[in-house]
């Protein structure tokens, strides 16, 4: 939303649009999103046409925000978009006028789990069906459930299943995206995901920290234990996915592989001190997500390297380089010392040079 832009002026596009495509027309945004037309859908057009003849009387109303929780017709209109099984294109922009109102804080309190369910429940063909508005429906969709999330009106702050909800989408989009879009929308995608993952987690752990919320430490413990479980293999304490891949290339296994561990690695730098005091954290970070660095170090890391494996190998370097910069005193001492050796060690072999730069960058901490 533009600095000088009203929320009603910001969500009248939305209203528009979903009134033009439940008449049956082509789409009202042009040549990007294809010219096919949809079946009419009597209810949501004249949902739109009231709420856009009623919208602009909030230009005379003191709060904006008081005026749309009141009157929850635009939200009532959105929410009918998004579970429109007709139009990906309406779901996409009942997506986003549910995000701007869940910014703007003018979502009742009452409404915002209804909310981060239909949001969750966009039919799987919109996500899958391979047109041109696939990869824009699935960003909204990633975008709708981090800012709902993000709300400070849900009532708990975090649940557990509210949290399993959007986490469970954002996954999605790290496994189907691959399926669904070119290559690099689903790039697009996955960085949705991960951006949004990382935004719900952030409320969990802030919460959990910061307020010592009970039910959202617990969330916590649970949430990293998860992430962990996807980035490694039980068998062998090492990464699940094989060791060859960039985002644009990976298949579905490795890219919910990398992703799991950027967030573990954004989460341990970020709330380190949460860890420290937290015995079940501390526990997952030492005996379940340390060792995927140590054993997957021995797995021919460094004389095996070649330019597509920057994905992987860049991010279980940046997991050892968080915990030489802050774990040390804290019972790291020993997983350090090992990984550290072995990167000293690696340096006297052949390896790209990307490899050998990050290399040096872990040792100089």
């Amino acid at each position: 939303m533009a600095n000088n832009e009203t929320l009603y002026q910001s969500i009248e596009p939305e209203v528009r649009d979903i009134s033009l495509l439940a008449r049956g027309s082509s789409s009202p945004l042009g040549g990007f999103f294809g010219a096919a037309s949809v079946n009419a859908q009597p209810e949501i057009r004249e949902c739109g046409e009231t709420v856009f003849s009623q919208i602009r009387a909030v230009a005379r109303h003191t709060s904006e925000r008081e005026w749309f929780e009141k009157n929850e017709d635009a939200l009532h209109l959105f929410l009918l978009a998004i579970t429109n099984e007709e139009s990906s294109e309406m779901c996409a922009r009942g997506l986003s006028g549910v995000t701007k109102l869940a910014r703007a804080e003018c979502v009742h309190k009452n409404r915002l789990a209804e909310c981060l369910q239909k949001a969750s429940q966009v039919p799987e063909t919109f996500l899958v069906e391979h047109t041109n508005t696939t990869a824009f429906t699935w960003v909204e969709q990633l975008e709708c459930l981090a800012a709902v999330m993000e709300s400070g009106k849900n009532v708990p702050r975090v649940s557990e299943a509210s949290v399993s909800i959007a986490l469970g989408a954002c996954s999605r989009g790290m496994y189907l995206a691959k399926k669904s879009a070119t290559a690099k929308e689903s790039g697009m995608v996955v960085s949705q995901a991960i951006s949004s993952a990382r935004r719900i987690l952030e409320v969990v752990f802030v919460e959990a920290k910061e307020k010592e919320n009970k039910e959202a430490v617990r969330v916590a413990e649970k949430a990293f234990e998860d992430l962990v479980t996807m980035s490694r293999s039980e068998e062998d304490g090492c990464l699940s996915g094989a060791i060859d891949c960039e985002y644009k290339r990976v298949q579905e296994s490795t890219v919910a592989t990398i992703a799991s561990l950027e967030l573990c690695n954004a989460l341990v730098e970020s709330h380190f001190d949460l860890f420290q005091k937290n015995q079940t954290l501390m526990k997952t970070l030492k005996e379940r997500f340390c060792p995927i660095v140590e054993a997957t170090l021995e797995k021919k890391f460094f004389c095996a390297a070649e330019t597509t494996d920057f994905a992987q190998r860049r991010v279980v370097l940046r997991t050892l380089e968080i915990i030489v910069k802050i774990g040390r005193g804290d019972g790291f001492e020993a997983f350090i010392k090992t990984s550290l050796a072995r990167l000293m060690s690696s340096l006297e072999s052949e390896m790209p040079a990307w490899l050998r730069a990050s290399s040096l960058g872990v040792l100089r901490f």
